[in-house]
């Protein structure tokens, strides 16, 4: 009973505080829209804990992270040298090598320790549990949804609502980025990567600014370093586009055909310096996990630019069409594969009522788009199941979906509505 009472009166003081909040008021949304989106994102967090207790049990990440930031919290008051010590040096033969690999790394290693030590600093407040950590972890992420609406915001001026859903409200966005984990850290990063360089880009570079993207880019450095292998191209796309104002396409398929030559050189290199190497070593260490429930037989990659164009077709269905409906008799990823056919819907309906204001593409925008794309082909080719690439594309969606949400002349669709009831 008394957690109960702990976790309200954290939460009214997040409330409190929360609308007070600068950053926060400069989305002009409005105390009742936030609190709203806020309550939303904690319940997201709430449910999903209860969903890993009941489904999963002792199987999940969450249990893992609490149980191993209980004994974080433990070392942190009884023996702090530990605490602050314990993850150093690496014990590998390699020492500090391995950066991209997911196994028998110190950097992997250091990314979970960094998450449970947070933790278990967490637990002096939260008494350890798990609910009350979530309420602080989607706290600081809310912030991460707060600055891509204002993104988007910027962009789609006239569209609020639409914004409003892509930056906060996608179904597998909202679950997977309300639960405590390295998918929540990366979305915050990403999402504060993005505001700060286009507002600096947009505006001018401020010492505030630049410490925000400085943060962002070393939280995905150490969270997941391979997102920054395709988002670092992305961005000096952007960047030349919009202080150059060379044509977008011209641009990026500049960038493009320098990585495409990058790669093709790489692969004369010694095996750490090959990155299509790095590639196949990822979905390696997947392969070793064993088999899931909702595992796909994937191609099995060799560090070859053949292979890959060879695995290009499963790579796509798994990211754009998978699951289908019933593939693997799973309730649970049934609900997210009719969110994805419902996005195909609204494709569908971005060009049967477009918007009838056009404007040139953002190069904003276009950057979301192809780096979202490009992170979901990658994740196709590394992933072997369904439950895994439906944590991983929730991440880069509303890059995605905000777009087509914005070119929707949903106003149209109204009036057709009416009319036809009339």
């Amino acid at each position: 009973m008394f957690l109960y009472f702990l976790f309200a009166v954290y939460f009214l003081v997040c409330i409190y505080f929360l609308p007070k909040i600068k950053f926060v008021q400069n989305t002009d949304l409005g105390t009742k829209m936030i609190l709203l989106l806020f309550s939303i994102k904690i319940t997201a967090g709430i449910i999903g804990g209860l969903v890993s207790h009941f489904l999963m049990h002792d199987k999940s990440d969450l249990f893992l992270y609490t149980t191993q930031g209980l004994v974080e919290y433990d070392n942190l008051i009884h023996n702090p040298k530990l605490f602050f010590t314990d993850s150093l040096p690496s014990v590998y033969e390699n020492g500090i090598g391995n950066f991209f690999v997911t196994q028998n790394s110190f950097w992997n290693d250091l990314r979970n320790n960094i998450l449970i030590k947070t933790i278990g600093v967490f637990n002096i407040l939260s008494r350890g549990n798990y609910y009350i950590n979530s309420l602080f972890f989607n706290t600081i992420a809310f912030m991460g949804n707060i600055a891509l609406y204002r993104v988007f915001k910027t962009i789609y001026v006239k569209q609020n609502w639409a914004v409003i859903i892509g930056s906060f409200l996608l179904p597998s966005t909202l679950y997977f980025d309300s639960l405590i984990g390295k998918d929540l850290v990366l979305f915050t990063a990403l999402s504060f990567y993005c505001y700060s360089l286009f507002f600096s880009l947009e505006n001018k570079f401020t010492l505030k600014y630049i410490l925000v993207f400085i943060l962002s880019f070393f939280s995905i450095l150490f969270f997941r370093n391979f997102v920054l292998v395709i988002l670092l191209p992305c961005t000096v796309a952007w960047v030349i586009n919009k202080k150059y104002k060379i044509k977008l396409l011209n641009v990026y398929g500049l960038v493009f055909i320098v990585a495409i030559i990058v790669i093709i050189i790489t692969q004369f290199l010694p095996h750490k310096y090959n990155l299509l190497e790095l590639v196949v070593k990822r979905q390696q260490d997947f392969f070793s996990l064993g088999k899931a429930n909702s595992q796909y037989q994937n191609d099995t990659l060799t560090p070859t630019i053949k292979s890959f164009i060879t695995a290009t077709p499963n790579a796509l269905r798994h990211s754009f069409l998978s699951p289908f409906i019933n593939e693997f008799n799973n309730k649970y990823l049934n609900l997210f594969a009719l969110e994805m056919w419902g996005y195909f819907l609204l494709f569908l309906l971005m060009f049967i009522y477009p918007i009838k204001e056009k404007k040139g593409l953002n190069s904003f925008t276009l950057f979301g788009i192809i780096f979202c794309l490009l992170i979901l082909l990658f994740a196709g080719y590394i992933t072997p199941n369904a439950g895994s690439l439906i944590r991983y594309r929730s991440i880069y969606l509303p890059f995605l979906i905000i777009p087509i949400l914005c070119n929707i002349n949903w106003n149209f669709i109204k009036i057709k509505n009416t009319t036809y009831k009339s």
